[in-house]
Order: structure tokens, then sequence, then C-alpha cells
């Protein structure tokens, strides 16, 4: 059997890390893990009462009424048998 080479013996210690790492991951995130500790809301609730996104949220809920009234106005003012 012939020896391996350095190429061979840098993708066996490679695939072995590699290997320790993705088994690592899911022990290291649920060991000793709160339900509370996956739950987003907290941080969004946060953020949102912070005030650094009024801006945005206004633009996004200005942009849905302009929106539903556009539709409105097209569907009132289609000629008749136009819409199903």
């Amino acid at each position: 059997m012939p020896a391996a080479d350095p190429t061979e013996w840098a993708a066996a210690i490679s695939f072995g890390i590699a290997g320790y790492g993705v088994l690592s991951v899911p022990y290291f995130l649920l060991v000793d893990a709160d339900p509370a500790d996956f739950d987003p809301r907290p941080a969004l609730r946060r953020a949102i009462e912070s005030g650094r996104y009024d801006p945005a949220l206004i633009a996004v809920t200005n942009a849905r009424h302009a929106a539903s009234a556009t539709l409105r106005l097209l569907h009132i003012t289609a000629p008749e048998g136009a819409t199903r």
C-alpha cells in the first residue's frame, strides 16, 4: 500500500475538523438552551419601541394604503364585464 502524500493528510485532517465542527454546532446551540433564547419577539419589540423603525413602518403603511386605494379605484372604474 502506497504511503499517503501531504495533500491526502491535509484533506483527512481538514475533513476531521469540518466533521467535528458540523457535529458540535447543534450541541453548543442546544446545551443549556432556554426556549426564550429562540424567541425573536422581545428583540423585535425593543427595536420597534426604540423608534428607529418608525419612518420605515410609516412608509410601509402608507404604501399599503395607496396600493389598496389604487386597486379599489381601478376596480370601480373598470368597464362592465371587464371583471369576473
